[in-house]
């Protein structure tokens, strides 16, 4: 009798403990959906902002400030020039998704802003690196007939606003 009360016990004991982990795994699955509906809702507006290169000796990019307003963006960008910061343009962005039927608004994952001047043409890729951070990575290829070598420079982005 003992022998099956043993059994009845650790049988009793077993379910509680797939319980416990049915709640458990119930709960962290709740707290999933909660957070991927947050950053999903947020894709395009996490771009919003006036932002500052992490790098202050950058010879490139020092300052973004994107303006968003649903799929129309606007990227603000600002070269390190002396004696004082250049204006590089004020240009509409292109969105891009991770597939073909996204929608931009909910899972944008690029911004691409092409800035065409006299004497170049510079392609930026922006992307999200973080809550409060943005990578940039601008191409530049010069159009003068200077001969200059076409170049990628890259920085950090911090949210200053």
């Amino acid at each position: 009798m003992i022998a099956s009360r043993d059994i009845f016990m650790t049988i009793l004991d077993f379910s509680k403990e797939n319980a416990m982990k049915k709640i458990l795994l119930g709960f962290l699955s709740l707290c999933m959906v909660f957070a991927l509906a947050h950053t999903a809702t947020a894709q395009t507006a996490r771009f919003e902002g006036h932002w500052k290169n992490v790098n202050p000796q950058t010879r490139g990019v020092i300052e973004l400030d994107i303006r968003v307003h649903g799929l129309d963006v606007d990227v603000k960008a600002w070269g390190a020039c002396t004696p004082k910061p250049c204006e590089i343009g004020n240009v509409d962005a292109h969105i891009y998704g991770p597939s073909v039927d996204s929608n931009l608004v909910t899972s944008a994952r690029a911004l691409i802003v092409q800035y065409r001047e006299s004497f170049a043409v510079r392609i930026m890729v922006i992307e999200p690196r973080g809550e409060g951070v943005l990578a940039a990575q601008m191409y530049t290829h010069f159009t003068d007939g200077s001969k200059r070598t076409n170049y990628v420079e890259g920085g950090v982005f911090k949210r200053v606003r």
